[in-house]
């Protein structure tokens, strides 16, 4: 039985009522909104709850609960001991790395699909949705959306996503081209997408807003037009060919100038920031991140006129708490440096809601950090939060093992992870994760996320994206 075999049994279970429970980021706010629409139109009744992570104190709360019928999504396949020890029904739509096989979990690394860069929660969730009622298909541009939020769009899409992306094309809810990639095109005035990319790094340009602001100055092309600025998006095709043009000849020294253009997603029937699929996966990652994950499910199955009107407002608050906690991160007050690793000692001086955040960005910036890894701490309620992030070290089993050595849990993916421990175990923690890292590069050959041994020119993603 292959992946989709296995949807379809799960998605043909009879129900009348079923609990939705689902991750906060963007993957798993995109997930939630297809299972949502998807029940809705059956007429089946459910209840939704989004929430930071699946632990053991939450699969405690879930056992005392009224209800029999569950759907997780993003999330329990670290978990499947202790949902099979509850005596209800569980379908579980994830695609972290999974302990074993159990009955009703559907997770692509079960039939060699990776679940990292090939298909996100979003995608097992559109499967999920299809094999419902095909009439599902129009919700398919969700699982572009959770997939690029995922950072598993990198020049292109493979595997599971490449055909979710074909059939988003197909029935019109996508339309791809060639654009500059620089993320903002959408929402931020040209002189800044341009001072904030760091893929592609534009020398003399990016970290610098005088020069940024020179640069376009000297192709010719006004930031402003009647009294606002204007955004990549705006530019006409002669603007943008230009623009291109002398980007490509900024990067010249360096070993693939032309790396500047790529796939842009653009999203038929939407406006503004949701017209784009990476600002859309923004937008959603905000609102879950700034617990406003309500608003997130509105643009979805609920007043969505309200919902746009609230996110831009959240949307704003979001980006002031990144960029003062960058600022506190760049201070060095709260860092830590090894020889391999970044470390920020968030403590309660940073949002646990935002470190996954903060350490994807240092991670992607040579100008913040010349790092292969960062690890972002913060407390979260009685204990730590971890987020781990990596441009070479398959660190992923590292974060899980190191997490149970000191009394906590971890999980995630081979390049992105993150993990709860006990307060008293930071420490400890970052003790051990250090000599794993160092044994890690020690006795394999580490690669970058688009297959690149690390002795290869890296394009470092500019995604803000979190994954656990």
């Amino acid at each position: 039985m292959g992946l989709v075999e296995e949807i379809e049994k799960v998605a043909c279970l009879p129900r009348s009522f079923v609990r939705v429970i689902s991750h906060l980021d963007a993957d798993g706010l995109s997930s939630a909104g297809i299972v949502a629409a998807a029940l809705k139109r059956k007429g089946v009744k459910f209840h939704l709850s989004i929430i930071k992570q699946l632990d053991s104190d939450e699969i405690k709360r879930i056992a005392g609960e009224p209800y029999e019928d569950y759907i997780l999504l993003d999330f329990g396949s670290a978990k499947v001991e202790e949902i099979e020890a509850i005596e209800k029904r569980f379908v579980v739509l994830d695609h972290h790395q999974p302990v074993r096989e159990s009955e009703n979990q559907v997770n692509p690394h079960f039939f060699g699909i990776d679940g990292s860069t090939e298909v996100s929660a979003s995608g097992l969730a559109y499967l999920f949705a299809k094999a419902m009622d095909p009439t599902n298909r129009e919700l398919v541009h969700l699982a572009i959306v959770g997939a690029i939020g995922d950072r598993q769009e990198n020049l292109g899409f493979k595997g599971v996503n490449s055909q979710l992306l074909d059939e988003a094309v197909a029935v019109g809810k996508v339309e791809v081209t060639k654009g500059l990639r620089v993320f903002g095109r959408v929402s931020r005035p040209i002189h800044r997408a341009l001072q904030y990319s760091t893929d592609p790094f534009i020398p003399g340009v990016s970290n610098s807003e005088s020069g940024a602001i020179q640069f376009l100055s000297d192709v010719g092309i006004t930031p402003k037009e009647g009294g606002e600025w204007r955004t990549i998006s705006r530019l006409s095709e002669e603007e943008l060919r230009t623009l291109v043009s002398a980007i490509v000849i900024r990067r010249s020294g360096m070993s693939k100038p032309e790396d500047v253009l790529g796939n842009v997603y653009k999203i038929s029937g939407e406006e503004g920031l949701l017209s784009d699929a990476q600002e859309f996966a923004t937008v959603l990652n905000a609102l879950g991140r700034s617990n406003r994950s309500s608003v997130a499910i509105g643009l979805f199955i609920g007043n969505k006129e309200r919902a746009l009107g609230m996110m831009e407002e959240v949307l704003l608050e979001y980006k002031k708490r990144i960029a003062e906690t960058i600022k506190i991160v760049k201070s060095g007050e709260i860092t830590r440096e090894t020889e391999d690793i970044f470390y920020i000692i968030g403590g309660e001086e940073v949002d646990d809601n935002i470190i996954g955040t903060v350490a994807s960005i240092f991670v992607a910036s040579q100008d913040l950090c010349d790092k292969e890894v960062v690890v972002g701490t913060a407390k979260r309620g009685d204990g730590i939060k971890v987020s781990c992030r990596s441009n070479g070290v398959e660190i992923g089993e590292a974060v899980s093992k190191v997490a149970a050595e000191v009394g906590g849990e971890g999980g995630g993916h081979v390049f992105a992870a993150g993990a709860q421990i006990p307060s008293e175990s930071l420490e400890k923690f970052i003790e051990l994760f250090t000599s794993e890292v160092k044994r890690l590069k020690n006795t394999g050959l580490t690669v970058n996320k688009d297959g690149k041994t690390k002795d290869q020119e890296v394009d470092r993603s500019n995604g803000t994206e979190d994954i656990q």
